[in-house]
């Protein structure tokens, strides 16, 4: 047996071993990036670093300044992969006013800017002159105990000379394109799609691009659209936490089913009931108007197809409007059953990719899926033919 003062010698030898371990991996998991930027010709109280993540989640962090005008914002490095954009303001719920930073640049004649911008990982200098202030009143905003405010919003615009972070770089060229927004005033769908693909292929290693991407892929008329973007995108790119998300959306062709509740029982039910039928499924919302002029398109469906197609509306109300939906369904303007994702919200967006409402699919004998929007006639008639019925 050793002596004593030797073992309690190990002991001590071990105890700092586990110290210095536990201090290492605390100061790894601890690190920070810092956005430092020195805004001249405009001094500010207070601003703060608003970063925002999937599921439309805010996390805020506020900056250092001695002087008002040299910022320092630090955000720890583990959220960077999962930020679709950074906002800096000075937003608080109990303000009557608030100032928010757009900072813009030029790119050969045109001039790009950005409010909510993506910056590169790790530590960022940036210095941004006043260029002017654009006030905008009556703003309404939601409040974190969830009540709606109004208040006075100051746009901050500022300028930068010389832009070297390719991560701004391609947020203000996405904003300035409407990155995978698909909006008309852009021109026609085919010729949005080749303007992505262009800037894809200009910043294959963007982050802002890839979570852009990832948060509208609705928003595309296929996965052959979104593949043809998100291949343009580098190996890194492709193997981030969006980039993940984009390739299971585009493997997501199989139907996993889940357990909800119904809108008027505790006991929770599946989604699909019968395995062996053709089921519609809908995301819905009383609140969501686009879903309100769906409803008779879906009613039709039914009608026509009977038993032989189900259909499920699944609400994504929160505790606020459920109320209205569970009204909306007794009053039986819900063309079948109706279930509630109110208790696992998260869960069920991020696991069936509901991103924008209305948003359905039609769920196949044997589990196999399809996006489907019956608003689209050939989508629509995409059901009666599986059916054969036809809707003549």
């Amino acid at each position: 047996m050793l002596p004593s003062e030797k073992v309690k010698q190990l002991l001590f030898i071990l105890l700092l071993f586990v110290i210095s371990f536990y201090s290492s991996a605390q100061n790894k998991t601890a690190k920070s990036n810092h956005i430092r930027i020195n805004f001249s010709g405009k001094k500010f109280d207070q601003l703060n670093l608003v970063t925002t993540v999937e599921g439309n989640i805010k996390r805020s962090f506020s900056g250092y300044s001695k002087d008002g005008m040299a910022w320092d914002f630090a955000y720890p490095d583990s959220l960077y992969e999962q930020i679709r954009y950074f906002d800096i303001n000075n937003k608080n719920d109990a303000d009557t006013s608030a100032n928010t930073i757009t900072l813009s640049t030029t790119i050969g004649a045109d001039t790009v800017l950005c409010g909510s911008c993506h910056f590169s990982r790790g530590d960022v200098a940036l210095n941004a002159s006043f260029l002017n202030i654009n006030t905008y009143t009556g703003m309404r905003f939601l409040k974190k105990n969830g009540t709606e405010g109004s208040r006075t919003e100051l746009e901050n615009q500022f300028f930068i000379g010389q832009v070297k972070d390719r991560q701004l770089l391609s947020s203000m060229e996405g904003i300035k394109i409407r990155y995978s927004f698909f909006y008309k005033v852009s021109g026609t769908y085919e010729e949005s799609l080749k303007q992505y693909i262009t800037l894809t292929q200009k910043y294959p290693d963007s982050y802002g691009l890839v979570a852009g991407l990832a948060g509208r892929l609705n928003y595309y008329k296929s996965t052959d659209d979104v593949a043809a973007v998100f291949n343009l995108f580098s190996p890194k790119i492709k193997a981030s936490y969006y980039g993940k998300e984009i390739a299971r959306n585009l493997a997501f062709n199989h139907f996993d089913n889940a357990m909800l509740k119904p809108w008027n029982s505790n006991t929770p039910e599946a989604i699909v009931t019968d395995p062996n039928k053709p089921s519609l499924v809908v995301f819905s919302a009383s609140w969501c108007v686009p879903c309100h002029k769906q409803l008779p398109i879906v009613k039709e469906l039914k009608q026509k197809l009977g038993d032989q197609l189900d259909v499920v509306y699944i609400s994504i109300d929160d505790k606020n409007t459920l109320a209205n939906w569970k009204k909306m369904t007794e009053a039986a303007e819900i063309p079948g059953r109706s279930l509630l994702a109110i208790d696992q919200m998260e869960q069920i967006r991020k696991k069936y990719f509901v991103q924008t409402i209305p948003y359905s699919f039609l769920v196949y004998p044997g589990g196999k899926l399809e996006v489907i929007n019956v608003s689209i006639e050939a989508d629509k008639q995409k059901i009666y033919k599986f059916i054969n019925k036809g809707s003549k």
